[in-house]
């Protein structure tokens, strides 16, 4: 059985996020094994682990409050390890809330699943006996392919509802981790370190592993929250379109105030009369999956209006209403996932 590993034992790494004039202060203590410390990122540690992302998005959504988030990832930790070491960190750091984010190591060694949860309800139950406020995680999955039974034994432990119905009994935010990477398409590739496959690489921690936590304790920080997404729009097409000539159209984006609904790809598509539809490529030309338009985190990169690429009707084509959608997704999710989608514009446009 393969156990997760770190490169060396990791002391607690504290990170304070400051804004200035702070309304209040927040201290969150990020607990776990190899998986929290980082262990597989691009710095293979705390500067690119989860905590690290999460303080960021933190900062920017939550203005008026500083935060300091501590790393307190132990390489190769069981729930067991856990249990006896979460009382000295809550001593140490008196932190607000506490994410404790354990299990991957005990599933692979087999240890039994109801010691598994009896041990993360005991580490939620200390925390919440010294005036902390515990947030759970359900455990994230390795890479399927490359961790078949590892896989296989996870998903059984996830789907037997163990973290969650304990979670539930007791009051205790959970995060669904579990959900959030299989809500990415393709997840083993894209966001694991595939030398490492039990550990996620960086955009596993900062695209879906953060986010996930934030959404999980937003509604426990008691602090107010930016909750206001992009904005597309699209103009163009007034006269109609021939069929064998191109469709110019230009698009307007308005970068919202939450750091993770802006962190976003971009999908064309074209709606053809009858309801067939069809995705746009970089070109402009109908392609037949769902090739990604563009990458980018608007409120850093992305231009903020421009021409999208000619749109060419094929002679062929019918005669009718088209319509042109252009929508923004949160970045790495499925395109025809509408939880996924945080803004999206429609031009209808003629074709004669």
């Amino acid at each position: 059985m393969r156990m997760i590993s770190c490169m060396a034992a990791a002391a607690p790494i504290a990170v304070s996020i400051a804004l200035a004039a702070p309304a209040a202060d927040r201290t969150i203590v990020a607990f776990g094994d190899s998986i929290t410390y980082g262990k597989g990122s691009a710095a293979n540690g705390p500067r690119t682990g989860y905590p690290a992302y999460l303080g960021g998005i933190l900062a920017h959504n939550c203005p008026g409050t500083t935060f300091s988030l501590v790393n307190a990832g132990v390489s190769g930790e069981t729930t067991s390890g856990g249990l006896a070491r979460l009382g000295r960190v809550l001593d140490a750091y008196r932190p607000d809330l506490v994410l404790i984010m354990e299990g991957t190591n005990d599933i692979a060694l087999g240890v039994p699943f109801g010691v598994i949860r009896d041990n993360l309800a005991r580490m939620a139950a200390i925390a919440a006996a010294q005036g902390v406020t515990p947030v759970v995680d359900t455990v994230i999955p390795p890479h399927p392919a490359l961790c078949r039974a590892q896989y296989a034994r996870t998903a059984r432990f996830y789907s037997g509802g163990y973290v969650q119905d304990a979670c539930a009994r007791r009051g205790v935010r959970c995060a669904d981790q579990w959900a959030a990477f299989h809500a990415v398409p393709g997840f083993g590739n894209a966001l694991f370190n595939l030398a490492s496959p039990e550990h996620p690489n960086s955009a596993g921690h900062a695209y879906v592993m953060a986010p996930a936590w934030y959404e999980a304790l937003a509604p426990v920080l008691g602090v107010p929250l930016a909750s206001e997404g992009p904005s597309l729009s699209l103009a163009g097409g007034g006269e109609g379109v021939a069929r064998g000539e191109a469709l110019h159209a230009r698009y307007e984006l308005a970068p919202g105030d939450d750091l993770v609904r802006n962190a976003l790809d971009c999908y064309a598509a074209v709606m053809a009369p009858g309801g067939r539809f069809a995705f746009l490529d970089s070109r402009g030309a109908l392609a037949g999956g769902a090739p990604l338009l563009a990458r980018a985190i608007p409120r850093d990169r992305a231009p903020r209006s421009g021409p999208l690429p000619p749109i060419l009707i094929p002679r062929g084509a019918p005669a009718g209403r088209y319509t042109l959608f252009l929508a923004a997704v949160r970045i790495l999710h499925d395109p025809l996932d509408p939880a996924a989608r945080t803004a999206l514009a429609e031009l209808p446009f003629d074709v004669r």
